[in-house]
């Protein structure tokens, strides 16, 4: 009987074994349509817009490295949640000590994957725009990052603003970086993005509302 059981207990075993292994085959799997989709709608977007072939390259490659700079800090928790300090530093840190200062502060807080995923593609474009045209291209420019919580419902509003680059002026149209912004915010993040022109920089101001879960994974793990 004692053998019974625990080959019974074997068995079952076994096959709750089985069954994780094809969930997380089945996450897996989902997971790589979804991010080669983000890398085709990428790839054709960019091409769309880019003036030249080698342009397109360097626009392209930049925005797949961000991408892959937030998947590796959701491969740190197992695809479970992101902090917002580290998605910020992510897309600043190819950019510091090149240019300008820069500087990041707000609270502790816990990101989505789908979150950390627009919110690391915003910044990116963000720092790449100070970088070739804005604070971030001259010694003299500083770029500020802060956010903060608002409201019971646990929105967060981040502020991006540029000072001490060369005058700003406001653009005839707006660019596909700026387009790329406003797609993401909208869609990636369900929120709203300001872009202001300032003479004395770009400002920006991000807010949507948080992920519950994201919060509660972080914990959990």
């Amino acid at each position: 009987m004692t053998g019974a059981i625990g080959a019974f207990l074997d068995i079952t075993e076994r096959k709750r074994g089985e069954a994780q292994q094809r969930l997380l085959t089945a996450e897996l799997s989902h997971r790589v349509k979804n991010t080669l989709a983000v890398v085709q709608a990428i790839a054709a977007q960019t091409l769309r817009h880019a003036p030249s072939p080698e342009a397109f390259g360097k626009a392209f490659m930049g925005r797949l490295r961000a991408l892959a700079a937030a998947h590796g800090l959701l491969t740190q928790t197992q695809w479970q949640s992101a902090g917002l300090a580290d998605v910020v530093w992510k897309a600043l840190r190819p950019h510091a000590g090149v240019g300008g200062a820069v500087l990041a502060e707000g609270p502790e807080v816990e990101l989505s994957p789908k979150q950390t995923l627009g919110l690391s593609m915003v910044l990116h474009e963000l720092a790449t725009n100070a970088a070739k045209y804005g604070a971030l291209s001259v010694p003299t420019g500083r770029v500020e990052v802060r956010w903060r919580r608002d409201g019971p419902e646990g929105r967060l509003s981040l502020q991006w603003r540029e000072t001490g680059g060369p005058t700003v002026q406001p653009p005839a149209a707006e660019g596909f970086g700026v387009q790329l912004i406003r797609r993401t915010v909208a869609y990636d993040l369900d929120g709203e993005v300001m872009i202001g022109y300032e003479p004395a920089g770009l400002v920006g101001e991000l807010v949507f509302p948080l992920s519950h879960e994201a919060h509660l994974g972080r914990t959990a793990s």
